[in-house]
C-alpha cells in the first residue's frame, strides 16, 4: 500500500513538473490547426468562385488577335512626355516573358476590374506588386490616349478596399467569343493596339470600338495572385 501511494505521488509530481511541456504541446497543436485552417481558407478563396465571375482574380497573359505578341508593361521614353504619356504603360511585349507579360486582373463588386502590373519600369527593375494600375493617360495634348501605369488611387469618399481605382482606372471586359474579350473604358471606348501594329513596344491606346482584331484580346490565366496585400484583401467570393 505504501508503495502504491508513493507511486501515485511520484506520478503527480512528474505531471506537475511537466505541465509547461504539456501546455507547449497544446499551444503548438492549436497553432498548427490555425495554420491549416488559414491555408485551407486561402486555397478555397483561390479555387472557388461563389460570385460566378466570368474572369476571376489572378495573373494573366493578354493576347491581342492581330499579333503573336502579348500585352504587357513597357517603358516609355522622354518623348512621350510631350503627349502626356510618361513612365510605363501597356504595350506589346514578348509572350512568356513573365517579368513584363504577366498582368494582374482584379475584380471589383461593381463588375469592373483594375488591371495591374507586377512590374513598374524606371531606373532598373522596380517590383511593386500590383501597386500600379492601368490608367487612361491624363493631360494628353496630341493623339489618342495611351493606357499608362499610374499609382492606384481611390475617390475621396472611399471607405473600403474595393473602392480602389478612379474612374479612369476601372475597366470592363465584354465577351465576344470563347475566352475572347473587348476591354472597355468607362466612356465605352476600347483598348486598341495602336495603328494595328504588331511590333514590340507598340502602345495600347483608348480608341472608338470598331470590332477589328487589334481590339480583341484572348485571356490566358497563368496563376493566382502572389501573396501580399492584394491577395489578403480579396473577399471570400473572390471580389476585391
Amino acid at each position: 500500500m505504501k508503495n502504491y501511494i508513493k507511486s501515485v505521488i511520484i506520478i503527480a509530481i512528474s505531471l506537475f513538473a511537466n505541465d509547461s511541456f504539456a501546455q507547449t504541446a497544446i499551444n503548438n497543436a492549436t497553432n498548427l490547426k490555425s495554420n491549416i485552417k488559414n491555408k485551407t481558407t486561402l486555397k478555397n478563396k483561390l479555387s472557388t468562385n461563389p460570385a460566378q465571375l466570368e474572369i476571376v482574380a489572378g495573373q494573366y497573359e493578354i493576347h491581342p488577335l492581330n499579333t503573336t505578341n502579348c500585352v504587357g508593361s513597357i517603358s516609355k521614353g522622354l518623348t512621350d512626355a510631350i503627349t502626356g504619356n510618361f513612365g510605363s504603360g501597356l504595350g506589346l511585349v514578348t509572350c512568356g516573358d513573365y517579368t513584363f507579360s504577366k498582368i494582374a486582373i482584379i475584380p471589383r463588386p461593381d463588375k469592373s476590374y483594375t488591371i495591374r502590373s507586377r512590374y513598374s519600369s524606371g531606373l532598373g527593375l522596380n517590383f511593386e506588386t500590383y501597386r500600379q494600375c492601368a490608367s487612361i493617360a491624363r493631360n494628353v495634348l496630341i493623339g489618342p490616349k495611351a493606357i499608362d501605369f499610374l499609382p492606384c488611387m481611390s475617390p475621396p469618399n472611399a471607405i473600403k478596399k474595393s473602392d480602389i481605382g478612379l474612374e479612369d482606372q476601372q475597366f470592363k471586359f465584354t465577351k465576344i467569343g470563347e475566352n475572347i474579350y473587348q476591354i472597355n473604358t468607362f466612356d465605352n471606348e476600347c483598348f486598341d493596339v495602336r495603328g494595328q501594329n504588331t511590333g514590340l513596344d507598340t502602345e495600347i491606346v483608348k480608341w472608338a470600338c470598331n470590332g477589328q482584331n487589334n481590339q480583341k484580346f484572348r485571356l490566358v490565366y497563368i496563376e493566382p495572385l502572389e501573396e501580399g496585400v492584394i491577395l489578403n484583401a480579396l473577399r471570400e467570393d473572390g471580389l476585391y
